[in-house]
Formats: C-alpha cells, structure tokens, sequence
C-alpha cells in the first residue's frame, strides 16, 4: 500500500548534498591531518558537521540549543570549546579543502586556454561589539574613510573566471591602535613555540610581507596558477620582485599615479637601453601618442554601456631581483567609456602593470578583470554568511575557527554550483538550499501526521478500508495547487 508519496529525487539530493560534500573532501580526515583530535566525548568531525549546517537551517547556535524540537547530544559549551581550541590547525585545514576542491573538481575540467588566477585582497571585519576580544584593534576602513573597532583579513582565493576558490586568509591587527589592555597579554602567557603564539605574533606583519608568506603556502600546495592579480595598493615595484623572486608568481595589478618612476626599456633584445625615469602620466601621453600615430589601439566591448580602449603597452623596468636579473614589466593603458554617464572628475585611463611580457594587452586586461570575484566573496560571506554579526568572540582563536568555517561553507557553495553547473547566483542558490532544508522537516511533520491518521482509521474500520483510500484520495485532489506543489504529494492507491 502507497498512500503517500516521499520526495522527488531532485529535492533528495539537493537535501543531502551537505552529506555528500562531508564525504567527497573527506573531511573527517582532512581534520585529522590539522590535529583536530578528541580522546573522550563527542567527535570533532561531529561537532564541525553540526556547526557547518547551521546557517542552512535558518538558526544561530543559541536558538539551536533553545529549541526543544532539535535534540542535541552535547552542550554549548562544548561548541565553544571546539572553537577555542588553540592547537587546530585552522589554516592548514582551508588550504587543504580549497586544494582538494581545485585540483579534482574545478581545473581538470576547464578548457586549456582558460588561465587561472590567485587574487589577493583585503576587507575590513568589523567587530563593534567584542570589546573583550584580544588582539582587537582599530583599523582603517576604507570604504567608511575612518578607523573602525574590528580586523583587516587579508585573503587568498584561486579563480578561473566561473568558479571562486578562496585559499587561505590572516587576520590582521595594529600593534599601535588596540583596543584593550590585554592586547599585549599573548607575549608572555603562551610559549613561542605553540600554534597560538606565532598566530597572534603573525596577525602584527605588515601585509606585504604577510603576502608573500600567503603566496609561498600557495605555491608549496602546488596551486595550479601562474598569475597573482591584486589591486594598486600592492603594485609596487619593491612587492612585485619580491613575489617574482621568493615564489615565482608573475604580478598583474593595477599602478597609481603617484609620484613612482619608471625607466622604459628601448631598443632589440641583444640591446637594451633605458630611458630616463618617467612618471605614470608621462608614460600614457607617450603610448598614446605612438598609439595614434600607428593606428594600433583596439577596443573591446565589455556590455552594451561600457567599452575598453587599449592604446597600447609599454616596457619598463622594475630593478632587479635578488638574481641580479633585471625584472621587466608591461604597462597596459586602458581608457573606459560609459555611455550615457560623464564624470569629469574622475581619471579617463588606467594602467595595469604585468610582469609576464608575453602575456598580449588584451590577455593582461582578460585577467585583470577576474580580481573582481573577490569581491563578490567578500560581498557573499558579510551579506549571507554573515561573518561580523553572527558570534561575538572574546577568544582570537576562535574567531580563527570560525572564520575558517565560513570560508569552507563558500567552498561547499561553489562545489555544490559547479557540480550542477549552476547560472544562478551564490545568494539564490545559499536561500535555495535554506528553503530547501526548511522544506524537509515541513514535509516530514505533514507526512508523519497524515500516515498515522490513515493508519488509526484503518485499523479501527477495516471494513471501509476501500473507502479510507478512497476519503484520502478526494483530501488530497481538493488541496489547493501551491500546497500540493510545497508538499509534493500524489494520490492515494489501494
């Protein structure tokens, strides 16, 4: 007997997709590989499942524990002893999701002319309300133009143009503007050999230098790239050969025009001459003009409004790297048009600096565009998943741990869009899977409910068995069309 219908596999699988991906990464032993261990209680791979589905479920960890219709095996606090834990190894743990997901379901399936990319960029996390919170500092917000109580995460994310994959990330503080006394506290109640020592001792570097350490880790996991592309607050000749030099990486980002000279390479390769130095500007007035006398600028269409013109390139050089090899450099200059807009005030070209001569303008501009994946991510984890107002932290290790979960949540939502080749969005396919995991228990209450009623009345009148079916049948075919379509159900059979 089939009186009620279970859900459609579609539905099935997009349910358990959480499972799927605990299994495929094989995270249990990805954790245990970061010495994330327990000897007695619950295990950690239990805990980091039941945590990682909670923004899928529409609760926060409080109203979890409240909710007498989720049972739970282990307190809250037992959540927040995980977190704490200063012996995770939470950095390598995200590198080696990100590189599992790179290497076996995103790169081998891309064409072989599609170049990825390493991004690298930094966003405020803002955190007004963990006064208590050691290593809380104020950093300067950019985009607010003022200095706001929170950290400056500096990230490293891998992109191929279609699929975002954010690789690793260092919570930055200010040694000068912190926030409490106990900033300094980490300098003598912990050994300098534990893992919590050199973390907060790592959150005090400059970002250069926490840059190129990022990109080192990056090329030791053997990420498939060749390009690092950034904005212009890191493209400067000193940064570009040190990355050159220490990591192999070639630089494509995005010059200002400040006060920064560059000497323009002449001549044929057996014969190389310098000019004398020259500023940015004075470098696109040349370009332009050689553009226009040769006729050679090109133009690309970006959409409908906005048009790109290349008026051409120019080789410089960057000082030589530790080799003693000078290290030369293209400087692409590019004028954007938007139709129907005028901004007088605003600079009419843009220079992008590239390290790999061999790269043509327009491969250079290509790549350059994929930076802005980053900040859609940024966008994606403060928006939907949102990392500054979801858990107030007093621990630096556990707002590590919790910022590595959240990353590794974007990665499961780039597997799970890559793997159904999805055109939709991250946010529709985050409130997709929320609704979705809303929709199950919705239905396995209503299914519950409907099958015990069946039941009850069978075994009391099973001489008007055939009529029951036959009851619930017409229950079913009077239902209204947006119910049937939330519960799915068919009709009933004898």
């Amino acid at each position: 007997m089939k009186s009620i219908a279970h859900f459609s596999e579609e539905n099935t699988r997009i349910s358990t997709s959480l499972d799927q991906f605990f299994q495929v990464f094989s995270l249990s032993s990805l954790l245990r590989r970061c010495r994330m261990q327990k000897k007695r209680g619950v295990s950690t791979t239990s805990l980091f499942q039941f945590v990682f589905r909670l923004p899928f479920t529409g609760k926060n960890l409080y109203h979890t524990f409240a909710s007498s219709s989720t049972p739970v095996d282990f307190s809250i606090h037992t959540v927040y002893r995980f977190w704490k834990k200063a012996t995770y190894h939470w950095s390598r743990f995200l590198l080696l999701v990100s590189t599992r997901c790179i290497k076996r379901f995103v790169h081998p399936y891309n064409n072989a002319d599609r170049i990825p990319v390493i991004i690298a960029d930094d966003t405020m996390i803002a955190k007004p309300y963990s006064s208590h919170m050691d290593m809380l500092s104020y950093v300067w917000d950019h985009a607010e133009g003022k200095s706001r109580q929170g950290f400056s995460c500096l990230t490293l994310g891998w992109s191929d143009g279609s699929t975002f994959c954010p690789l690793s990330f260092r919570l930055l503080t200010s040694k000068r503007h912190h926030v409490n006394d106990t900033y300094w506290d980490w300098t003598w109640n912990r050994h300098p050999s534990s893992l919590a020592y050199q973390r907060r001792e790592r959150s005090t570097e400059s970002k250069p230098t926490v840059l190129v350490s990022l990109l080192q880790e990056a090329q030791q996991a053997k990420i498939p790239a060749r390009h690092v592309v950034f904005d212009s607050w890191y493209t400067s000749p000193a940064l570009c050969r040190e990355i050159v030099s220490k990591t192999g990486y070639h630089c494509i980002g995005l010059l200002k025009n400040n006060r920064t000279r560059y000497r323009r390479i002449v001549g044929s390769e057996t014969a190389l001459t310098y000019s004398s130095p020259m500023r940015l500007s004075e470098l696109y007035a040349l370009c332009r003009k050689e553009g226009e006398e040769s006729s050679q600028q090109s133009k690309i269409r970006l959409s409908k409004k906005i048009h790109l013109r290349i008026y051409g390139d120019i080789q410089v050089s960057l000082g030589d790297i530790e080799t003693g090899c000078p290290l030369r450099a293209k400087i692409v200059f590019v004028s954007a048009h938007h139709h129907g807009k005028k901004n007088t005030k605003a600079r009419s070209w843009i220079a992008i600096l590239s390290t790999d001569t061999s790269l043509s303008s327009y491969e250079i501009v290509r790549l350059y565009s994929k930076r802005w994946d980053i900040e859609v991510f940024f966008k994606t984890m403060k928006s939907l998943l949102h990392v500054e107002k979801e858990y107030q932290f007093r621990s630096f290790d556990s707002m590590i741990a919790y910022m590595t979960m959240s990353f590794v949540r974007y990665i499961y939502l780039a597997w799970h869009s890559r793997q159904n080749t999805d055109v939709r969005t991250y946010g529709e396919l985050y409130y997709q899977v929320w609704d979705e995991l809303q929709d199950v228990t919705f239905q396995e209450a209503m299914e519950r409910v409907l099958t015990i009623l069946q039941k009850i009345m069978i075994d009391n009148f099973p001489a008007v068995a055939e009529k029951i079916h036959t009851l619930f049948t017409l229950f079913m075919q009077t239902l209204p069309s947006y119910t049937l379509g939330r519960l799915r159900y068919m009709n009933c059979k004898s």
